[in-house]
């Protein structure tokens, strides 16, 4: 939990940690709570600055959710697992969660109106944290390599690439 915590943090000051690291960022990570995960699990949506229209939104989520997802069972990598990071993806759709559910994450996003959500849905992105040594820790060449941050720079040049 405390791991999936300092990922939810991160994810939180992505802007900041992004720009201080001469990353030039068109894009913000909101999480899905104001209030910290209580579990390992963190939902978060990436959204284009700007860009208030929620099929957009999913269209990128989509995008970036494809770039770390598992694809060996399809035959498009060889060594899957081998991949640094994985994610999953949920829809959250109105006829189980309300507007009024998700209004929190639909205002700090400033999807207006939200009524597209009715018809579009709200795609997410779950990260389940399984490393409880997510602090910087020594890689092969024994320099300390902090994951939440590197995780951050992978999500960063996945959204700077694609053109949604």
């Amino acid at each position: 939990m405390i791991a999936a915590r300092l990922l939810y943090e991160e994810l939180n000051h992505a802007d900041d940690i992004l720009r201080d690291a001469d990353q030039d960022v068109d894009f913000r990570i909101f999480t899905l709570t104001t209030r910290p995960p209580d579990s390992n699990i963190v939902i978060f949506g990436v959204k284009r600055k700007g860009v208030n229209s929620i099929k957009k939104y999913n269209e990128l989520n989509d995008s970036i959710y494809n770039a770390f997802a598992i694809q060996s069972e399809r035959g498009e990598r060889e060594y899957s697992y081998s991949q640094p990071f994985f994610l999953s993806k949920t829809t959250f759709k109105e006829r189980y969660y309300s507007k009024r559910c998700l209004r929190e994450f639909l205002e700090r996003c400033e999807f207006y109106p939200t009524d597209a959500y009715v018809d579009e849905g709200l795609r997410v992105l779950r990260a389940t944290v399984m490393n409880p040594y997510i602090y910087a820790y020594r890689s092969r060449k024994k320099e300390p390599l902090d994951l939440v941050r590197e995780f951050l720079r992978e999500i960063h040049h996945v959204a700077k690439d694609l053109k949604i």
